[in-house]
């Protein structure tokens, strides 16, 4: 049995305090894989500013953003089956993204319906769009898709969240819900619930109109995207390699079928695979070297680590 342990960031049992004062035990910073990227991405260290190349393969880190430039996008999924997808010229940063440790034996994220355990998440547009298939949260869970002029609540949609900038530099908010429900949170506590096939704008003030209903083109348009993103997601477990304990074999990632590719066991002796669809890699809790989207690495060593093919922007 496997069970998916999330990366080590301290040593001490951690727990976190959220808005609505619920406590995570046992929670720790999940992963989060960068499916596909088109064109220029960049991530950002959220504290240190600095930036680098985004690639396919990766991993990337709560506290860190994702840049993209014109015709660009990137699609990440998270530990707990969320799927996002970054459009061109955005800014979306990962503000906070816990995950209770789970038994990953079997998961196949491209039709998991629910999240395998309780997470929290706190994400933000700060500039262009996303697009998000939540899968529905448990009981206890989070997640949050902050906005220049409010909060999205989110249990478990398809929810499009884009920005414009007015004249004047000031900011709108469109918020799009082909499928699922969404609670918007005005900076001044007002509250607006939207059901499926809904969308409203907000102004920069927090302020809207009522909800209009999304034409069936707009909604197919919405979903259309986030189907084709599942669509390629990994094939095999998209966190094999992540220190969990037990050993792994090495993979061959498919270009056609967009795999992630074989990595080293945790001890540091399993087989590596080549990945020229998705970054073959080094042991799950070794020090080996990694490998990039079109070449293997080798794992070795006992210190836990987050395998990462590109390591996250310090």
């Amino acid at each position: 049995m496997k069970t998916l342990r999330l990366p080590v960031l301290v040593t001490l049992a951690l727990f976190f305090v959220w808005n609505s004062g619920a406590i995570a035990e046992d929670a720790m910073p999940g992963n989060i894989r960068v499916v596909k990227v088109k064109g220029t991405v960049d991530q950002v260290n959220n504290t240190t500013k600095s930036s680098a190349p985004l690639k396919e393969g990766a991993f990337i880190n709560q506290d860190h953003s994702v840049k993209t430039g014109a015709d660009s996008t990137a699609i990440l999924l998270f530990s707990n089956g969320t799927t996002i997808v970054v459009r061109p010229s955005s800014v979306f940063s990962i503000d906070t993204f816990t995950q209770v440790p789970y038994d990953s034996t079997g998961v196949q994220f491209k039709d998991l319906k629910q999240e395998p355990s309780v997470s929290q998440t706190k994400v933000s547009v700060k500039e262009g769009a996303i697009i998000a298939n939540v899968a529905k949260l448990q009981k206890g869970s989070t997640m949050d898709i902050g906005t220049p002029v409010g909060v999205a609540g989110i249990r478990g949609t398809i929810v499009q969240v884009s920005i414009t900038r007015q004249d004047g530099g000031a900011q709108s908010v469109n918020i799009s819900v082909p499928e699922g429900s969404v609670v918007f949170t005005a900076p001044n506590g007002k509250t607006t619930a939207l059901s499926g096939g809904s969308t409203i704008s907000f102004s920069a003030a927090g302020t809207g109109a009522q909800p209009t209903q999304l034409t069936p083109q707009e909604a197919a348009e919405i979903v259309a995207q986030i189907n084709e993103a599942l669509a390629g997601l990994p094939i095999q477990a998209a966190f094999e390699g992540v220190a969990d304990g037990s050993a792994e074999t090495g993979g061959t990632g498919n270009n056609g079928e967009g795999q992630a590719g074989g990595f080293g066991g945790d001890g540091g002796a399993g087989s590596v695979g080549t990945a020229p669809g998705g970054g073959g890699g080094g042991g799950g809790s070794g020090g080996g070297s990694t490998g990039n989207s079109t070449s293997s690495g080798s794992g070795n060593g006992t210190i836990i680590i987050q395998p990462t093919p590109n390591p996250p922007v310090s």
